[in-house]
């Protein structure tokens, strides 16, 4: 084997090795906060947004600070570095991806879940009409 090939396919096993390593290590998995503060990885909680009175936003430090209860009833203190997502009154639930940080759970990613997107019309009785505008006629 020729001596460029031979460095050439340690540079693409090399450049795979850390692409696959680093892909492993920016994984996440479901948990609650719990597990989330035992563990420290970083990980996605669904939660719904309690305690909505003691919300803040910090325009100086660009820390919005607010209350989830995950699917477990464990309730902890989220920061948010930005400000206060403009549909979280709406939504029924979020996922926050992060980790634990002492006392509070320090969010990376807030997603949201709203309701009226999921919405089944054929849940209140009314029967859709069929469109008539393309029948041939």
């Amino acid at each position: 084997m020729k001596p460029r090939t031979l460095i050439a396919l340690i540079l693409v096993i090399v450049f795979l090795v850390i692409l696959i390593t680093s892909q492993l290590s920016n994984q996440s998995y479901y948990t609650d906060f719990k597990t989330a503060r035992e563990t420290g990885d970083k990980v996605h909680v669904v939660a719904t947004w309690v305690d909505r009175e003691n919300s803040h936003y910090d325009a100086q430090e660009d820390v919005f600070s607010f209350y989830l209860q995950d699917t477990l009833s464990n309730v902890t203190l989220v920061k948010y570095h930005d400000p206060k997502p403009p549909s979280l009154e709406s939504a029924e639930k979020l996922v926050i991806e992060g980790r634990q940080k002492g006392a509070y759970f320090e969010a990376e990613h807030i997603y949201l879940k709203c309701p009226s997107k999921y919405e089944d019309n054929s849940l209140t009785g009314e029967t859709p009409s069929p469109k008539t505008d393309n029948i041939p006629g």
